[in-house]
């Protein structure tokens, strides 16, 4: 996608010119804002008691094997979708998980249930975990969402800036997800403390929180990939993601 034509990206981007990118904070005020801390795994370790969070990203589905851009839309898995859940639901069925949580959108909860039938807890949906809401853009194949010039402003973007804009008017940006997630995440946790609980997410969560431990290649995706999983610690102040 980033070998679009570059005279074509530049004329694009032209016409937001005369309307300068919205303000926001910096990254290092955004991340004290949302209370993450970035852990050395050398040497750092969280406090004493936490919450063990397992961030799963719900298995695929027909929107995403074929690129439509797929945030805030009830859209059920794939065949792939429910077989990737099935592979994770053997790895954590030793992890001693109490409850899981997840987003109300129909792919994580569909990906919750799967997880359930193999370690047999309860399943509560958080409103506050839906995914990214594309707006204008939201259900559109990759064939028409790559040609509009908001999305290739958003694209080409600096991951400093990226996260604090839409890719689609009307829609939310990935720091948008963050400041209603995060604190999702943090009050599961303030229930949990010492114990280990599953989260089913969509992509905007675990791409902001490797985004912030800089656990990832500039030319590769941040996010998790469906049916994948990582494990980060909380409590009711603090989110701690290991670098």
């Amino acid at each position: 996608m980033k070998k679009l034509v570059f005279a074509t990206i530049l004329f694009n981007c032209s016409l937001f010119a005369a309307a300068p990118l919205p303000s926001h904070p910096s990254v290092a005020e955004f991340k004290k804002e949302l209370g993450i801390k970035v852990l050395d795994a050398k040497k750092d370790k969280a406090s004493d008691k936490t919450c063990k969070i397992y961030l799963v990203q719900h298995g695929s589905t027909e929107w995403s094997e074929i690129k439509r851009l797929q945030g805030s839309s009830h859209v059920p898995l794939s065949e792939k979708g429910k077989e990737e859940a099935q592979k994770l639901a053997e790895k954590i069925s030793a992890l001693g998980i109490k409850v899981i949580y997840s987003s109300p959108l129909q792919s994580s909860i569909e990906t919750a249930e799967i997880l359930k039938s193999k370690i047999s807890v309860p399943v509560i949906a958080v409103d506050d975990l839906k995914g990214e809401d594309h707006g204008e853009f939201e259900g559109l194949p990759k064939e028409e969402y790559l040609k509009k010039a908001r999305f290739q402003l958003h694209y080409f973007l600096p991951a400093e800036e990226e996260i604090f804009f839409s890719c689609g008017k009307g829609g939310e940006s990935t720091a948008d997800v963050g400041r209603r997630a995060i604190p999702a995440l943090k009050k599961i946790a303030a229930e949990h403390l010492g114990e280990s609980v599953v989260v089913v997410v969509h992509s905007g969560v675990s791409k902001l929180l490797n985004f912030f431990a800089g656990n990832y290649k500039p030319e590769e995706t941040i996010a998790l990939s469906h049916g994948e999983m990582m494990q980060i610690e909380a409590d009711a102040t603090s989110l701690y993601v290991v670098k």
